[in-house]
């Protein structure tokens, strides 16, 4: 039966922390977790400049900004430069 598991062709690639997973093509574009740093990367499509052939690629995604705690939000006003002194 066309597409069913057994018959798709599975692609190695490595984390950026150096481990290395596989996935098929269905997993290509989609945002996978590595199991040994828990870091998100995603698989695309590149060009080997050697050989001009299609090859997995993993584009590292950025980490989520750290959140404040909840509770330490600042008051109303905090941060904001006081307007000039005129004499």
């Amino acid at each position: 039966m066309p597409g069913s598991p057994q018959n798709r062709q599975s692609y190695a690639v490595a984390c950026p922390c150096g481990t290395r997973t596989s996935l098929d093509a269905r997993g290509f574009g989609k945002p996978q977790r590595c199991k040994s740093c828990s870091a998100t990367f995603t698989v695309a499509w590149g060009r080997d400049p050697g050989s001009g052939k299609a090859v997995p690629v993993v584009m590292a995604q950025r980490k989520p900004a750290s959140k404040a705690p909840a509770g330490t939000a600042a008051p109303s006003g905090a941060g904001l430069v006081p307007p000039p002194v005129e004499d």
